[in-house]
């Protein structure tokens, strides 16, 4: 029984390490919204969502340069994935990210600043789109519900009875 008692206290303490380290970063998600294109057109078909991942939490006040993050999202059917150069929080809230890709062929490519908005250049730069950029957290993971824990919990109590009973019948 002692060692029984052993290995539920492991799995348990197992659970409450791998769950902390699960949390440690935070999700932003990007929604970029075209306002024009340099055609002179009203509005382009150019928007687009994304995320940008952050390695741990930025700080309540203050600005705050965190480097790098992953950065991913999709416009106008083209995917982009790669690292932001610099991700910026301006008290607590999400401020600029700095992102550039080529896009097929050269000179196509994408621009991301959001304190400047983005701009997307397209059929070899003779025409681009623009727009703002919108980042808010993301939504946070669904925690397991007390039913969850209570079938884990009688799993836990079936395996002891099962353990139990055979060294009964071995008596």
């Amino acid at each position: 029984m002692m060692r029984f008692k052993k290995l539920v206290l492991a799995v348990l303490l197992a659970l409450g390490a791998s769950a902390g380290a699960a949390n440690a970063g935070v999700l932003y998600t990007l929604t970029l919204t075209s306002t024009g294109n340099s055609t002179g057109a009203p509005l382009s078909t150019y928007n687009g969502t994304g995320t940008i991942d952050l390695a741990f939490a930025p700080p309540a006040s203050g600005l705050a340069n965190l480097g790098t993050a992953a950065v991913t999202f999709l416009i106008d059917g083209h995917s982009f994935s790669g690292t932001a150069s610099s991700v910026q929080f301006l008290n607590g809230g999400f401020w600029n990210a700095s992102f550039s890709q080529q896009i097929g062929s050269n000179p196509n490519r994408f621009s991301l600043g959001t304190t400047s908005g983005y701009v997307y250049y397209y059929g070899n730069l003779q025409q681009q789109a623009f727009g703002t950029i919108s980042a808010a957290p993301a939504p946070a993971a669904a925690v397991p519900e007390p039913v969850t824990l209570s079938l884990f919990g009688a799993g836990l109590a079936g395996a002891a009875a099962l353990r139990r009973r055979k060294k009964t019948r071995k008596a």
